[in-house]
């Protein structure tokens, strides 16, 4: 599949440079279409970043960059079929979803002639901890995207990768309001059921890449949640699946590939501010 690297934005020399070169996440060899959502890794926190927003780090107001992104984005997601952003400025899991899946649009798509672009893309790289593939208009599942990665794991045996991809799970997790599981350095049942829920949810498709093996599932539990802002809940906080395609719905029902599998706490949105020579 061809893709939109907008001139060496997923890592420091150019294409697979980011989490799915196998530098922070042991994966190696991943396809295209993964390496594309992945965004860049590691670029460090920039002036002007986009705060992070979910129900465990609520925002109390928007930012109106965030506001000009999310429209700009809605634009393209609605051309493309999917489930629109709610525009509140505040950049959650399904905005930063909705900047990963804009990286597998060609150069050529309209998006990237939108005003200031390039711009807007800009701020959200060391701000996503995690991002959510958007959802097609009348699904109730994320889009996963194909993967061809296959590393499955030993069922119950201590391995250096199990734990790895543990902790990359754990970062996910959190993120998007779990509590962690524990580190046991093996593929076990609540390792297979925090990748069937991130699956599931969020479209992290970790179930295809790491449990071939698996045979029992054990599900995440939720965080408590802090005292809810005054006002209504917004959706891009929230991480919920919505069907309508309204711009008051949310247009990511938590989702994305495995390269959401979020690296510490900088997994980085599409980093599109280069225009591609």
């Amino acid at each position: 599949m061809d893709v939109n690297t907008r001139g060496g934005l997923f890592g420091p020399g150019g294409y697979g440079g980011g989490i799915f070169d196998g530098s922070q996440m042991g994966f190696g060899g991943l396809g295209q279409f993964e390496q594309a959502a992945a965004g860049v890794q590691g670029l460090g926190a920039e002036s002007g970043a986009y705060r992070w927003c979910s129900k465990t780090e609520p925002c109390p107001s928007g930012d109106p960059r965030v506001t000009a992104l999310q429209k700009a984005l809605n634009v393209a997601l609605k051309a493309h079929g999917f489930q629109l952003l709610t525009v509140d400025g505040k950049l959650g899991a399904g905005t930063c979803g909705a900047i990963a899946w804009s990286g597998t649009l060609p150069q050529s798509d309209p998006l990237w002639s939108t005003p200031g672009i390039d711009e807007l893309m800009n701020p959200s790289a060391p701000s996503c901890k995690t991002f959510t593939y958007p959802t097609p208009v009348g699904s109730s599942k994320p889009f996963i995207p194909p993967s061809t990665f296959r590393a499955g794991l030993p069922w119950m045996e201590v391995s250096a990768q199990s734990g790895t991809v543990q902790g990359q799970i754990n970062n996910d997790l959190v993120a998007h309001g779990y509590n962690p599981i524990a580190v046991t350095g093996m593929l076990d049942a609540p390792m297979c059921g925090a990748m069937r829920v991130a699956k599931d949810e969020w479209g992290m498709d970790y179930l295809t890449a790491y449990g071939g093996n698996c045979q029992a599932f054990q599900a995440p539990t939720r965080k408590a949640l802090p005292a809810p802002p005054p006002g209504p809940a917004r959706a891009d906080e929230d991480e919920e699946p919505h069907a309508a395609l309204t711009p008051k719905k949310s247009g990511v029902a938590t989702a994305w590939v495995i390269g959401g599998l979020a690296v510490a706490a900088g997994l980085a949105g599409l980093y599109s501010v280069s225009k591609k020579g």
